[in-house]
């Protein structure tokens, strides 16, 4: 009995480990890396966690807007003037919305 019970427990401890380990993998692979970006902004369940660089707030809103309805995982990036980047986590009609935030508000900006 005591050596099935310490069987379980080491295959439960090494899936586990093995889950963990996977999910960190998947995070570091998730974004393509652009070295010249503008702005990235980070989202995780419809919320942006994390923002580098200068995006105008106007913008930022919208793609929080956007997100939050969607609901989406994963980065949006700015590489040189016009160019949008997208992990393929987002959705091609979310990424359209986004592409629509983007030029209405580099219009007013």
């Amino acid at each position: 009995m005591g050596m099935l019970f310490t069987a379980v427990l080491l295959v439960a401890i090494f899936v586990w480990a093995m889950r963990a380990w996977n999910a960190r993998r998947e995070e570091r692979a998730e974004a393509p890396r652009i070295s010249a970006s503008v702005f990235r902004v980070k989202f995780r369940r419809g919320r942006a966690v994390d923002v580098e660089g200068r995006i105008p707030r106007s913008m930022l809103h919208a793609f929080e807007d956007i997100a939050a309805h969607a609901g989406i995982d994963g980065e949006v990036r700015l590489a040189g003037r016009s160019d949008l980047h997208f992990t393929d986590t987002i959705p091609e009609g979310v990424r359209q919305q986004m592409r629509n935030a983007f030029v209405a508000s580099a219009m007013v900006h």
